[in-house]
C-alpha cells in the first residue's frame, strides 16, 4: 500500500495552503514539460486518470501512478 502525506502549510512544497482539502479525479492528458520540464515517471495518457489535491490559493498537487517503481508520485508547479 502506498501512502503520501501532505500537510497544511503555505510555505511547504508538500502541502496545501489551507483547509478544507479537496481531492478530485483529473485527466492525465496534460504536458507539464511545457511549464516544468521533465517529471520523473509521469506518462501522459488519454485514458488513465490521476488525482488533484488542492486547498487554498496555492497550486494544486497532481498525483499519478509511476509505472517504473509501481508507486504513487506527485508534482506541482
Amino acid at each position: 500500500m502506498d501512502l503520501l502525506e501532505f500537510s497544511v502549510n503555505p510555505n511547504v512544497q508538500e502541502a496545501i495552503c489551507s483547509e478544507p482539502a479537496k481531492l478530485e479525479v483529473e485527466s492525465l492528458d496534460v504536458d507539464p514539460k511545457k511549464s516544468m520540464g521533465n517529471i520523473d515517471g509521469f506518462v501522459r495518457s488519454k485514458t488513465c486518470q490521476g488525482l488533484r489535491l488542492s486547498g487554498g490559493g496555492c497550486d494544486p498537487i497532481h498525483i499519478f501512478w509511476y509505472r517504473k517503481t509501481k508507486s504513487l508520485n506527485w508534482w506541482r508547479l
